[in-house]
């Protein structure tokens, strides 16, 4: 009886957050969605945004009602006129897209290395002319290969393989997105790595870029609420403050209100640019 009661929470849940986004029921879409049974995609669409080609039978319509519905990162709230944005882990595209509309005279830097997910990136942005995408992880170990989730399509994790299995990502460090970009600036980083913002806040290699850019929106990890996570958490923190910024976090949420007890939302304003 268990079981069935959790089944049916399961499937009350993800008819919630389909209708969410649709804004009606498609029976073979949720089937699809609700069983994960193949691959399919669809297009769906918000107000003036372009259309958004996701997949019914992975995570990504639970990333575009996180990101676009419920405006996790307080994108709309923004208040400023940036030049350059970077966006560290853009997925299929949600996250970018809502910024390219919202500051269409920007120049925006989105890096996504899943391959799956950056050719869907790469549909979703091709009508923004101001958005560029790179299929890279941002970080600075050589030899890199990511461990797939199979369960989430936006949770795969960036891991070593110290040169003994051939990397299927490409990488960049992060100070080379500005040198090879000729950013004298950001004005926006929008960053979710699945881990990965903690080598790149806590390399001090980077502090000179970091330290001038205005506002820094980010989902950063507690793996399991462990303690060297915890511990990891509380220096990136401590770590924005001593460059100048003024750190808020929150609670992480799905649609239903549930909290994810894995992540954590920070949004960083620099004290001294802003």
């Amino acid at each position: 009886m268990e079981k069935i009661a959790k089944l049916k929470i399961y499937i009350r849940n993800k008819v919630k957050m389909y209708k969410a986004v649709n804004g009606k029921i498609d029976i073979i879409g949720l089937i699809n969605y609700i069983l994960k049974i193949y691959p399919q995609t669809k297009t769906v669409k918000f107000g003036k945004l372009e259309e958004i080609e996701y997949r019914v039978n992975k995570f990504d319509l639970d990333v575009i009602n996180e990101v676009i519905v419920d405006d996790c990162y307080k994108i709309r709230n923004l208040k400023l006129t940036p030049k350059n944005i970077i966006d560290i882990g853009a997925f299929i595209g949600d996250s970018t897209i809502l910024m390219a509309s919202k500051f269409n005279n920007a120049n925006i830097f989105a890096f996504e290395p899943e391959k799956d997910n950056f050719e869907l990136l790469k549909k979703n942005v091709a009508n923004y002319k101001n958005v560029k995408i790179f299929p890279y992880a941002v970080s600075k170990i050589e030899h890199a290969d990511l461990s797939l989730d199979k369960r989430n399509s936006g949770g795969h994790v960036l891991i070593h393989t110290n040169g003994t299995a051939k990397s299927n990502i490409e990488t960049i460090e992060f100070a080379s997105i500005f040198k090879e970009n000729n950013l004298k600036s950001c004005d926006i980083l929008k960053i979710d790595c699945e881990g990965g913002e903690y080598d790149i806040f806590l390399n001090k290699e980077n502090h000179k870029y970091i330290k001038d850019i205005k506002v820094i929106l980010m989902e950063y990890h507690i793996f399991d609420g462990s303690k060297s996570y915890l511990l990891k958490a509380r220096k990136l923190e401590n770590t924005l403050k001593e460059l100048g910024f003024k750190v808020h976090t929150r609670t992480s949420k799905n649609i239903l209100g549930q909290i994810n007890k894995d992540t954590r939302m920070l949004e960083a304003i620099n004290i001294f640019t802003s």
